[in-house]
C-alpha cells in the first residue's frame, strides 16, 4: 500500500480533528456557562464528571509535560472513550422504552377524542390501497424498504411470541453467507428494540441513576394501567412524554458533543507522528484550546475573552477542507484489513473514529468473515432466551410496541408484492380493539401524508 498516500490521509484526518475538537470545545464552555443558570440540569452533572478527565488529557496534548505518555495516555483516554459509550447506552435505552411507550399512547389515544357521530368503520381494503399505492410510488428498492419499514411499524400486533420468533427467523436467514459484522449489528439492534437493554427498574442501581428526571417519568409510565386510563391520566402522561423526549434530545447532544471531542483527541494522538502540519494554523488552535482550558480550570463560568473569540475567524472553511481531502484519500477498510502494519492500523482506527458512527468499536474485526447458519441460530437461540425472560415483567401494551418496533427493522423477505399486502391486511384484520386500530390507521396516514 502506497505510504505516501496513507501519510496524506492521516494529515488531513489530523487537521480535521484539531479543527473541530477546538471549534466544540469553544461550544462547549458556552453551553455549560448557560447550563449553570439550571442548578437542576443533569447534563451539568454529567458534563463536570466527563470534562475533568478529558480536560486533562487536552492539557497533555497541548503542552507536552514531561509526564506526557503517548501510550498511556491513549490506554486512559480509551477508558473515558467506553465511559461515555456506556453513557449513551444509558440514554438509548430510556430512548428505546419511551418510543414503546409513545406507540401505546398513540393507540389509546383514541379513546380520549371527540367521536363523529355516526362514524362509519375504515373500509380495510379502500385503505390497503392507498398503503400499496404509497409502497410503489418509487422504482428505488431501498426507498420502497424504507417505507414499508415505517408501514410495518405502526401496523397492529397480534402474535404470539413463537409466531413472532419464526418472523424473526426468517428476516434473519439472510445474514447467511454476509459479512458476521453485519448480523452482530442487526442482533444488537433488535436486543435494543426488544427493550432488553431497558433501564433497571428495581435494586440499589436506580439510587445512583444518572438521570433522575428521566428515570422519575419512566416510573410514572411503568405505573400507569393503560387499560383503565383516563382522559386526565393520559393528558398528564402525555405532557410527560414529551418531557422526556426533549431531556433526551438535550442529553443526547451532548454526549454527542462529547464523544466527539474524546474521538478528536483520539485522533490527534494517533496521527501527529505522521501529519504534516501548519504551523501558524496549529499556534491559533493551540491557543483557543489552551486560553478556554484556562477557564474550564477556574470553575467560574464566564464570558470567554473577545481576544480568544477572535481567533476563531482564522479557522473559517478550514474544517470543511480537511474533510474533504480526507474523503477524497479515501481507502476501502477492506484493504486495510489485509496490511497489519502500525501505519495501516493507524489509519484503520482513524477511519473507525471519523466514520460518522462516534460510538464505533475501535477493535480489529474481520471484515471477510461471513455468518453462516449456525451463528445465526446460536445468536437467534439467545435473543429469543432473553426475550422470553425479559418479556415476563413486561405489560401485553408494552410487548406489542416491542415486537412492531423489531419488525420494523427486520430485512424484507417477502418474494413478491401480494406477500406484503396480505400481511398487511391480515395485521389490520386481526386486530378487534376499533380504537387501536384508528390509532394505528392514523399514524399510517400521518406517515403517507410526509410525502
Amino acid at each position: 500500500m502506497e505510504l505516501r498516500k496513507i501519510k496524506k490521509r492521516l494529515t488531513a484526518a489530523y487537521n480535521y480533528s484539531f479543527i473541530r475538537m477546538t471549534l466544540n470545545f469553544y461550544t462547549c464552555y458556552e453551553m455549560m456557562a448557560e447550563k449553570t443558570s439550571d442548578p437542576a440540569e443533569e447534563t451539568l452533572a454529567l458534563y463536570d464528571r466527563y470534562l475533568g478527565s478529558l480536560g486533562s488529557f487536552l492539557e497533555g496534548f497541548l503542552e507536552k509535560k514531561e509526564t506526557f505518555e503517548k501510550e498511556t495516555l491513549l490506554e486512559e483516554l480509551e477508558e473515558l472513550r467506553q465511559d461515555t459509550i456506556k453513557e449513551m447506552e444509558k440514554l438509548t435505552a430510556y430512548t428505546d422504552i419511551f418510543q414503546a411507550y409513545e406507540y401505546v399512547m398513540n393507540r389509546v389515544e383514541g379513546r380520549f377524542m371527540p367521536q363523529l357521530v355516526g362514524k362509519q368503520p375504515e373500509d380495510t381494503d379502500a385503505l390497503l390501497d392507498e398503503i400499496i399505492s404509497y409502497l410503489t410510488q418509487s422504482d428505488d428498492p431501498a426507498d420502497f424498504h424504507e417505507r414499508f419499514q415505517q408501514i410495518i411499524s405502526q401496523l397492529p400486533v397480534r402474535f404470539t411470541k413463537n409466531k413472532f420468533f419464526a418472523i424473526i427467523e426468517e428476516g434473519m436467514s439472510v445474514y447467511k453467507g454476509a459479512p458476521k459484522a453485519g448480523l452482530d449489528d442487526m442482533l444488537y439492534m433488535l436486543r435494543s428494540e426488544a427493550l432488553l437493554n431497558r433501564p433497571k427498574t428495581s435494586g440499589t442501581e436506580n439510587e445512583e441513576d444518572s438521570y433522575k428526571k428521566l428515570y422519575q417519568i419512566l416510573k410514572e409510565f411503568l405505573q400507569a394501567d393503560f387499560s383503565t386510563l383516563e382522559a386526565a391520566g393520559y393528558y398528564h402522561l402525555s405532557s410527560k412524554l414529551e418531557e422526556a423526549g426533549e431531556l433526551l434530545s438535550e442529553a443526547t447532544g451532548d454526549i454527542l458533543m462529547l464523544m466527539d471531542m474524546v474521538n478528536d483527541l483520539y485522533v490527534l494522538l494517533l496521527c501527529e507522528d505522521h501529519a504534516m502540519v501548519d504551523l501558524e494554523e496549529t499556534q491559533v488552535m493551540t491557543r483557543i484550546l489552551g486560553e478556554v482550558l484556562e477557564l474550564f480550570k477556574e470553575d467560574k463560568w464566564k464570558e470567554i475573552p473577545a481576544e480568544t473569540a477572535d481567533l476563531l475567524p482564522k479557522l473559517e472553511g478550514k474544517q470543511e477542507s480537511s474533510f474533504e481531502q480526507w474523503m477524497a484519500n479515501e481507502i476501502p477498510m477492506e484493504e486495510l484489513s489485509k496490511d497489519v502494519s502500525p501505519v495501516t492500523e493507524v489509519l484503520w482506527k482513524t477511519g473507525l473514529l471519523l466514520s460518522g458512527s462516534s460510538f464505533a468499536s475501535l477493535e480489529y474485526k474481520d471484515l471477510e468473515e461471513t455468518a453462516d447458519e449456525e451463528m445465526i441460530r446460536k445468536g437467534l437461540e439467545q435473543l429469543f432466551a432473553d426475550i422470553r425472560e425479559s418479556w415476563k415483567e413486561l405489560p401485553k401494551v408494552l410487548t406489542r410496541a416491542a415486537m412492531a418496533k423489531c419488525l420494523s427493522i427486520l430485512p424484507i423477505t417477502f418474494k413478491s408484492s401480494d406477500e406484503a399486502e396480505k400481511y398487511i391486511k391480515n395485521s389490520l384484520e386481526c386486530c378487534s380493539d376499533e380504537v387501536e386500530k384508528d390509532g394505528c390507521i392514523r399514524m399510517i396516514r400521518s406517515i403517507m401524508e410526509q410525502v
